[in-house]
């Protein structure tokens, strides 16, 4: 799943993080792990693997931050069965994570 919001000013990554996790129609699983920061220059992000019972989620945070206009905002979401969930998968959704580049 891929989100995508325009804003004006370069969003606050910790307010937007706060935000979606506590979206009561996105249904996050709890966190399981820390958050994992990266910057890229023109955006910047994190990511951090939620799980319940039922599904194991990889989620991955982006901002760009051009200092003038439109900047965007997005939520890269993978969803994987808990019992389906291995190392294998997880090397498989971070490669596709890397290959993800916010148009700035």
């Amino acid at each position: 799943m891929v989100l995508a919001f325009k804003v004006n000013e370069v969003k606050n990554l910790n307010d937007f993080v706060y935000t979606l996790e506590k979206d009561l129609t996105l249904n996050v699983p709890k966190k399981d792990s820390d958050y994992k920061d990266f910057d890229s220059g023109n955006y910047d992000g994190k990511s951090a693997l939620y799980k319940d019972s039922e599904f194991t989620e990889i989620l991955y945070y982006y901002r760009t931050k051009i200092n003038e206009g439109s900047n965007y905002t997005y939520l890269l979401r993978f969803i994987v069965p808990s019992s389906r969930y291995h190392s294998e998968i997880d090397a498989e959704i971070r490669k596709l994570a890397d290959n993800f580049s916010p148009d700035v």
